[in-house]
């Protein structure tokens, strides 16, 4: 029960830096535009000194925009290293899942959906991205069948 003022929990993060150029790159790595995002992350990255959590989050943000450029290998390589940093990293596991379904590898996807809802089981992108998956899946075995069975059922129900 210390009479110390806390600061608010927006100002932490820019505060983590010494310099108001890496403040900027940290601000930057979390806005919105992706090439923009890339190089402050990326300055971020360099710039080291963070602590593993942060390090994972600035990794899962590099990600996100190397995805959004369609670069899914970058964009895999930076979910690796923030899910190495941080194995609790609920969005890491669902935006590397993203990046695999990109990919067409749904199996990976799904996998990666999974663990981010053993995780976090109220994580509903994980849940409304395995759906996405599952429904794919169901719509390619109706095509199959379709495509199978299609003529028998002409031959069973004449015209």
């Amino acid at each position: 029960a210390g009479s110390r003022k806390r600061r608010p929990a927006s100002i932490w993060p820019i505060a983590a830096f010494a310099t108001p150029a890496a403040a900027d790159d940290w601000q930057d790595c979390q806005g919105e535009n992706t090439e923009i995002r890339i190089k402050a992350c990326s300055s971020v990255i360099l710039t080291g000194g963070l602590s593993a959590t942060k390090a994972s989050s600035v990794f899962n943000q590099r990600g996100r925009s190397f995805h959004a450029k369609g670069d899914y290998d970058h964009a895999l390589e930076d979910y690796d290293e923030a899910i190495r940093l941080n194995s609790k990293s609920v969005a890491a596991f669902n935006n590397r899942g993203l990046t695999y379904d990109a990919k067409q590898n749904s199996d990976r996807a799904f996998a990666d959906y999974s663990e981010a809802l053993k995780l976090n089981p109220k994580y509903f992108h994980a849940y409304n991205n395995r759906g996405l998956i599952l429904h794919a899946r169901q719509r390619a075995r109706d095509r199959e069948l379709q495509d199978r069975f299609g003529d028998a059922s002409a031959a069973v129900h004449p015209l």
